[in-house]
C-alpha cells in the first residue's frame, strides 16, 4: 500500500501520510455518498423514521431522509487506513472496535427502517451487545499493553496509575458503552455531531503527536507511552476526520442523509478505543464535554420524571430542549460547535499542564 513508499523512521512521514489520508478520506466519503443516498432513497426506499414526540417541524423537514450514512464513513476510513497506515495491532484495534460497534448500530438501523419504528434494538439488548463486544476488545487490548499498564487507570496531574486488576475490565467496557451511547445521543440535528467529534479527534492527534515524538516531546504523561509505534494512530485519526468532513458535505442543513446508529456507535466506539489505548480516557470528560452533557440530560430527565412525573427539560437530549425553546437548528449546531472548540482548547491546556 501507499505507506510502503514512506520511511517510517522520519517524523515528517507521519504528517505527510496523515494529510494524504485526510484528503483521501474526504474524497472517498463525499464521492460515495451521492450514489449511496440515491440507492437508499430510490432503490431500497429506506428512510429514517422520525420521532413523533420530537419537535413538530422534524416531521415535515426530515421526512424522507435516508439513513445509515455511517456505512460510507466506515468504508472510507477503513480503506484509507489500509492505504496509508502500517498494519500494526494498535491501528487495527482502534479501527476494529469502531467497525464492531458500527455493526451493532447497523442492526439497530435495520430494525428501525424495516419495522418503521424509532425504537430499533431495545436498550437492554444494545447494552448487552456492546458489553460483549467490549469484553472481546479487552482481550486484544490486554495483549497490546505492557502488563503494568494493561489494568490501570492513569490520572493526569497526579501522574498516578491506579491499579484495578481485573476490575479494569469493567472500567474498559464502561468507557466503551458510555462513550458510544453518548455520541449516539448527540446525533440528533443536521451536522451537530461532526463538530464535537472533530474536536475530540483533533485532541487525540495532539496526544499521539506528543507520544510519537513529532516535535512535541515532554515528560510526565509520556510515561504512559504504550508503544513506539503509537504515532501510527495519527493516520487513523486523519482518515476518520476526512471521512467525517466528506459526510458533513452532505449532512449540513438541510441534510441529504443521516449517519444513523451505524455511524454514531462506530465513531463513539472508535474514539473510546483510541483514548483507552493512549491511557488518556479521563480527558474524554473534558474534550467530550458536549457528549457528557447530552448523556446527563437524558439521565436527569428520566430520573426526574420517575420521581415527579414532570419533565426537567422540555425534551431530552437537551439539544431538543433548545429547539423547543425556539432556537433554530443551525443556531444550536453552531453554538455546540463553539462550545466543543472551547473544550478542545481547554483540554490541550490541561493536557500539557498535566505533563509539566
Amino acid at each position: 500500500m501507499m505507506w510502503a513508499f514512506f520511511d517510517a523512521s522520519y517524523p515528517a512521514s507521519y504528517v505527510l501520510r496523515g494529510c494524504a489520508s485526510m484528503i483521501m478520506g474526504f474524497f472517498l466519503s463525499s464521492c460515495l455518498l451521492p450514489p449511496f443516498i440515491h440507492w437508499m432513497k430510490n432503490t431500497c426506499k429506506k428512510t429514517q423514521p422520525i420521532r413523533k414526540d420530537g419537535p413538530s417541524h422534524h416531521l415535515v423537514l426530515k421526512h424522507g431522509t435516508p439513513t445509515m450514512g455511517g456505512v460510507v464513513i466506515l468504508l472510507s476510513l477503513v480503506f484509507t487506513t489500509l492505504c496509508w497506515a502500517r498494519p500494526l495491532m494498535c491501528v487495527w484495534f482502534v479501527v476494529g472496535v469502531g467497525a464492531v460497534f458500527g455493526m451493532i448500530g447497523g442492526v439497530d438501523d435495520y430494525l428501525k427502517i424495516t419495522q418503521r419504528h424509532t425504537q430499533g434494538l431495545s436498550g437492554k439488548s444494545r447494552v448487552m451487545l456492546q458489553a460483549a463486544a467490549g469484553t472481546g476488545a479487552f482481550g486484544v487490548f490486554f495483549a497490546l499493553m505492557p502488563p503494568h499498564l494493561a489494568t490501570g487507570v492513569f490520572v493526569p496531574f497526579f501522574h498516578t496509575l491506579i491499579p484495578l486488576s481485573w476490575g479494569f475490565l469493567g472500567w474498559f467496557v464502561l468507557v466503551l458503552i458510555a462513550t458510544s451511547n453518548s455520541v449516539n445521543l448527540t446525533d440528533g440535528l443536521d451536522g451537530l455531531l461532526v463538530g464535537p467529534l472533530l474536536c475530540v479527534l483533533g485532541f487525540g492527534a495532539v496526544i499521539v503527536c506528543s507520544k510519537g515524538g513529532l516535535g512535541m516531546q515532554n515528560q510526565g504523561a509520556l510515561s504512559t507511552l504504550v508503544s513506539h509505534d503509537i504515532h501510527e494512530l495519527l493516520i487513523v485519526i486523519a482518515a476518520t476526520m476526512g471521512a467525517l468532513l466528506g459526510f458533513l458535505w452532505h449532512n449540513a442543513p438541510p441534510a441529504h442523509i443521516f449517519m444513523g446508529d451505524t455511524g454514531s456507535l462506530a465513531l463513539g466506539g472508535l474514539v473510546a478505543a483510541l483514548f483507552l489505548l493512549l491511557k488518556q480516557e479521563i480527558f474524554l470528560l473534558s474534550v467530550g464535554g458536549v457528549f457528557v452533557a447530552e448523556a446527563l440530560s437524558v439521565i436527569v430527565q428520566v430520573f426526574y420524571y420517575k420521581r415527579t412525573k414532570k419533565r426537567f427539560f422540555l425534551m431530552a437530549p437537551f439539544h431538543h430542549h433548545f429547539e423547543k425553546k425556539g432556537l433554530s437548528e443551525t443556531s444550536i449546531v453552531f453554538r455546540f460547535w463553539i462550545v466543543s472548540f472551547i473544550l478542545f482548547v481547554l483540554s490541550i491546556w490541561l493536557f500539557f499542564g498535566a505533563t509539566c
